[in-house]
């Protein structure tokens, strides 16, 4: 397969706005030593790419950033002492590229979130270090697979990971419909948890109810909601509070925590299936962020990079 040589990527002009997004024609790298050159499918929008746009992200930021953190794609090729990935591997990229383990977070592997404080993924090729990539579950499609590395993550890290996962018999309440507070509700169920999620929109938490929430409550027109979740509880209450904030924190999770979650989605395909809300073409991406700053998204917003 022979490759470009120049690429399509959006970058900045300014901070300030996703409206100073521009495209511009980059050379395409050649992978070097242990680099892997990955064709960009697809990429997922989180919130915290709207708060990175207006400048209060705070990271030291690179000039003309070009953003997003999420991506699913195709390695092209590799570099010389790559071992275990090969052109036509479908993979995704770990939010900070060098947290590969479970230990603490050095300000190196900090300064290595994508995005933010380096160049991120809104790209058609970009060259990853090989120890930063995991292999996409094979049910899932690259627009899918794009919303994993950090919103499904987190929601994982959040419910499963660490000292007390989730067990079986838990209640928890999920606040809102964002892609995180989504994916909370789904790795909940297929825990087999109950889950009652709280939205003010009728209509999104219709969709809570497709997958899988017991119960659900509009805040709007149950303003005493907690009195709400005590009695459905039987008195009981819930172990776990999820609630999707619109910045995320830096320590989203590591590449062997993503690895570890692919299994959880491989084993509960359906269950746990990506919820996307809309896909936009490269074209079109600050169409893409205006849709996810309006707030009127369940699930995930998607840029298809042809």
């Amino acid at each position: 397969m022979s490759l470009p040589t120049t690429a399509r990527e959006y970058a900045y002009t300014e901070i300030g706005s996703f409206n100073n997004l521009v495209i511009r024609e980059v050379p395409v790298s050649t992978p070097k030593g242990n680099e892997v050159l990955v064709k960009t499918r697809a990429v997922s929008l989180q919130f915290r790419d709207l708060m990175v746009s207006k400048g209060v992200c705070p990271t030291q930021l690179p000039p003309n950033l070009v953003p997003c953190s999420d991506m699913a794609g195709e390695i092209v090729a590799v570099g010389e002492d790559v071992h275990g990935w090969k052109a036509g591997d479908r993979v995704c990229a770990n939010f900070m590229i060098d947290k590969i383990h479970n230990d603490s977070i050095s300000m190196e592997i900090a300064n290595s979130a994508l995005g933010g404080a380096i160049h991120g993924v809104l790209t058609e090729y970009r060259c990853f270090p090989a120890h930063s990539l995991v292999a996409i579950p094979g049910h899932l499609s690259y627009e899918e697979a794009s919303t994993l590395p950090c919103a499904a993550l987190t929601a994982y890290n959040a419910l499963l990971s660490g000292y007390e996962p989730l067990k079986a018999w838990d209640i928890v309440l999920v606040q809102g419909t964002g892609g995180v507070s989504i994916f909370a509700l789904q790795f909940a169920v297929a825990s087999g948890a109950t889950v009652i999620a709280l939205s003010s929109s009728d209509e999104k938490l219709q969709t809570a109810t497709k997958l899988g929430a017991k119960y659900v409550i509009n805040y709007k027109t149950t303003p005493n909601w907690d009195q709400e979740v005590h009695k459905l509880t039987g008195g009981k209450g819930v172990r776990t509070i999820f609630k999707g904030l619109k910045i995320r924190g830096i320590f989203i999770g590591s590449v062997a925590q993503f690895t570890k979650m692919n299994k959880l989605l491989t084993a509960n395909p359906e269950a746990t299936r990506p919820l996307i809300d809309k896909v936009f073409e490269f074209e079109h991406a600050k169409e893409a962020f205006a849709h996810l700053a309006s707030q009127k998204h369940v699930g995930k917003v998607v840029i298809k990079v042809n």
